[in-house]
């Protein structure tokens, strides 16, 4: 955050997430941080009545979609980068949503290792 000067950090509040949601509200509160801390929850389906994006079947898939887009956009020369990024896959709903693989699926299929957060299939 200090590097970036990020004034808003969505983090992931489910799990391990709500502890570091909460030691940045921490900080936050103690001056040692401006940014704005904000809690999410990924797999909370988005609405359209909320002006969400209707493509994408929850919070999760549309970060990993948009930054599948900016992979795609750019030469990636960090073939290490590149190769984590395409670990994740998705698929459409019946309801022509993209959905994005979940953790527990991934990690089981890539035998418990985890990948980035941005992916394409």
């Amino acid at each position: 955050m200090r590097e970036t000067k990020a004034t808003k950090v969505k983090i992931d509040d489910t799990g391990v997430g709500g502890g570091v949601t909460d030691r940045l509200n921490e900080l936050r509160a103690e001056g040692k941080i401006k940014a704005h801390i904000v809690p999410i929850i990924v797999g909370t389906p988005l609405g359209e009545a909320n002006g969400d994006d209707e493509r994408f079947l929850n919070v999760r898939a549309k970060p990993n979609w948009l930054a599948r887009d900016l992979f795609l956009d750019i030469d990636c020369a960090d073939e290490d980068l590149l190769a984590e990024a395409v670990e994740i896959k998705y698929r459409q709903t019946s309801s022509g949503k993209l959905r994005i693989e979940e953790k527990v699926e991934m990690k089981k299929r890539l035998a418990g290792r985890s990948a980035s957060t941005c992916s394409w299939s």
